[in-house]
């Protein structure tokens, strides 16, 4: 940081600062002459310092901000609160190797990029050598890019270890059918891989109570297959039955269908008679 800054005498006679108001002029001096400037003219600068250094209150601070924005004077990023004197190398000459190593340890510190990049162009149009400053941006630019590509990586791959981890948690202990596996074991015997994952894929389907349903209809007929309680869900799945509800409502149909045709067959019987 250096203890001084130059202003040109030429400042004074500028056509654009002799149609500022006083204000104006005094503000547009402290932005090239405060102590935390820097050799590249890209300094961080809080709305509550400018306060405090000028004695003028937010709302005119914010106001003077806004009005050189407008003029095409500073550059300004509430983001990271750095400001950018877009004339700064016009008035601040870059010919010597150490003003240049210095501008371009500076620039490398600079959060908001975009002013690096416009800095570069000013100076580019001014006609100054900026191929050691535009390596070393380069250089930067390309290690946050390996950086980010590394981050996603990572990203990536612990997404990947954690989708593997729950799909192997879920295959050793399904929180999804406790009732349907235990079940299954007490009553139908050993549980494999291949009846443990279509145990699952039905309770998915259709419900948890639905499969201990199947299991216990297929127990009541004397059928301890894993095989026959799969027809019992299929006929379910295609009557489009959900609930225990509608199996019931099904059971009751079929009895009193049943009940319906004895009774046909002994009336029938009767009359043969």
């Amino acid at each position: 940081m250096a203890i001084f800054r130059q202003v040109h005498t030429d400042y004074w006679e500028d056509s654009f600062v002799v149609d500022l108001t006083p204000e104006e002029r005094y503000f547009y001096i402290y932005l090239m002459t405060n102590r935390r400037t820097k050799q590249c003219g890209i300094y961080e600068l809080h709305t509550r310092t400018i306060e405090t250094d000028t004695g003028y209150n937010r709302e005119t601070v914010e106001k003077l901000l806004e009005r050189f924005i407008r003029y095409g004077k500073i550059r300004y990023s509430k983001e990271t609160k750095e400001i950018m004197i877009v004339n700064w190398m016009k008035y601040n000459k870059m010919n010597s190797p150490k003003v240049k190593l210095c501008i371009a340890k500076e620039l490398e510190k600079v959060k908001y990029k975009s002013f690096v990049s416009m800095f570069l162009v000013i100076c580019k149009r001014l006609g100054y050598s900026i191929d050691t400053l535009s390596q070393v941006y380069e250089e930067e630019k390309e290690e946050e890019k390996e950086k980010e590509k590394e981050e996603e990586k990572e990203r990536e791959e612990e997404q990947e270890q954690q989708q593997e981890a729950s799909a192997y948690a879920a295959l050793k202990t399904p929180a999804a059918a406790p009732l349907s596996i235990s079940f299954y074991e007490k009553n139908f015997g050993k549980l494999t891989p291949f009846i443990r994952e279509d145990i699952q894929a039905w309770v998915r389907e259709l419900s948890d109570d639905l499969v201990v349903k199947a299991m216990q209809s297929a127990l009541v007929h004397n059928c301890k297959n894993w095989t026959y309680v799969t027809h019992i869900l299929k006929d379910w799945h295609a009557s489009g039955i959900t609930t225990l509800k509608e199996v019931e409502e099904e059971r009751r149909v079929f009895e009193g269908s049943r009940k319906t045709q004895k009774k046909d067959r002994k009336e029938e019987f009767d009359l043969d008679d």
